[in-house]
């Protein structure tokens, strides 16, 4: 996800989201969403499992 304008310009850095396995999560997704401020530590832990996962493949 990634925040932007009015006129899709983006405003702020992509965060990866995901996976989003069930209801449970897409309702996670939107409650986050619409908090508005799409940062990564706000967004719940189940729901930052693929970042994680890129960030220990280079040490793999």
């Amino acid at each position: 996800m990634q925040p932007c304008t009015a006129s899709h310009q983006p405003s702020g850095p992509a965060v990866l989201v995901g996976p989003i396995r069930d209801t449970a999560d897409a309702a996670e997704l939107c409650l986050w969403l619409r908090g508005g401020t799409l940062t990564a530590d706000r967004l719940p832990d189940r729901l930052r499992a693929y970042a994680r996962t890129l960030r220990r493949a280079p040490s793999n």
